[in-house]
Order: structure tokens, then C-alpha cells, then sequence
């Protein structure tokens, strides 16, 4: 199931992905502090003014409640469940706080890599690559080995490799990947468009 952006982030240990970047690391959400976008500082400028997530943010909504995520890399606590937020102060690494349609959840760090099929809900047992002809359709468009995955840890996609990198294109036409990327994302847009 493809989430909107902004649906489901604001669950602990949702695993999220920045829409505006098209080779976003995966990040999990380990806080959702009762301040907008408006109210929470990032940083001071060089005049002394404070600068906030909404003014990072102008094309969002200032007064949605920020959610606050440490890329999955990076998180300091690995055993991380999801199951309550963690303090920020206590962190030992970064911590980053967006506005939540900015954000597009693609998993939940309790389905580790391996997760046997009963642990996952109905909906992602029952998706194969038939139940998204957009997808399917790209994949053959494309020249190169790509096929659609929908029961990995992020789903569904089309996966390619192209000069040796993999790229993973995405319902909404982004594309993770390298310097290719942009060349398939644009060929992904026109075509996904095409196909609606």
C-alpha cells in the first residue's frame, strides 16, 4: 500500500523517506513534540534571528505539529521499537524536525529484514506486482532489467539497475538513486502521467 505523504508519520517508529529528495535516506520517528512548524527553532542566523522549520518550509502549512525523525543509520538505539517516543536530549545522534506532509512513510521499524509473512498485515500479503498495472506497465517500458517489488522493506517500486546502480522508482514517479535518477525520473513522470 502507497501512503500519501503525510499519512500515517506521526506514529513512533514509522519509517519515513523526504519527498523533496530523491535520494532520501530512511529516517524513523522518534518524536512528536506538541509544537507547529512555526514555533520550533532550528537554528539562529547571523543577525541573531531565529530561524524555524516553517521558514525552511515556506510551502507548507506553518501550523501543522512537526515530526521529529533520526535517519535510520544514524539512530543510536538500534533495539528502537516504536512503541514511545524517545527524548531528544538523550539522543546521541541528529535529530531533525519536518513538517509532516513533507514526509512519506514507507515502513515501520519493528519489520526488520526478514520478517516472515505472518508478521505482516493482510494487505501486504496479499500485493503482487499484478495489483499495480502503473507499475507493471513502467517496468516493461523501460529498457534494462526492472521489475516491480511490493513485500520489501519499502513497497511498491520499480527496481532497475543501470550502469551498475540500482534505482527504485516509486508510484509517485521519485526516483532513488544516483545522477541516473533524474534521467528516470523524468522518463517515470511522463509515462506514469500517461498512463492515469
Amino acid at each position: 500500500m502507497t501512503r500519501s505523504p503525510g499519512e500515517d508519520v506521526d506514529e513512533y517508529g514509522a519509517v519515513v523517506v523526504d519527498v523533496e529528495d530523491h535520494d532520501a535516506d530512511r529516517a524513523v520517528v522518534i518524536n512528536t513534540p506538541p509544537a507547529t512548524a512555526e514555533d520550533w527553532g532550528v537554528y539562529y542566523n547571523d543577525d541573531g534571528e531565529e530561524v524555524t522549520v516553517a521558514d525552511m518550509n515556506p510551502d507548507y502549512d506553518p501550523e501543522e505539529e512537526v515530526i521529529v525523525v533520526a535517519f535510520e543509520e544514524d539512530l543510536d538505539r538500534p533495539d528502537y521499537d516504536g512503541e514511545e517516543p524517545l527524548a531528544l536530549a538523550e539522543l546521541e545522534c541528529g535529530s531533525y524536525a519536518f513538517p509532516p506532509n513533507r514526509l512519506r512513510r514507507v515502513d515501520h521499524v519493528s519489520n526488520k529484514p526478514g520478517d516472515t509473512p505472518q508478521n505482516r498485515t493482510d494487505a501486504e500479503k496479499e500485493n503482487k506486482p499484478s495489483d499495480y498495472p502503473q507499475l507493471s506497465s513502467l517496468a516493461e517500458a523501460l529498457t534494462g532489467d526492472a521489475s516491480v517489488v511490493v513485500d520489501g522493506e519499502e513497497a511498491p517500486y520499480v527496481e532497475i539497475e543501470k550502469l551498475g546502480e540500482t534505482h527504485l522508482i516509486f508510484p509517485d514517479g521519485t526516483v532513488r538513486g544516483n545522477v541516473m535518477g533524474a534521467k528516470l525520473a523524468k522518463f517515470a513522470s511522463e509515462h506514469l502521467e500517461g498512463e492515469q
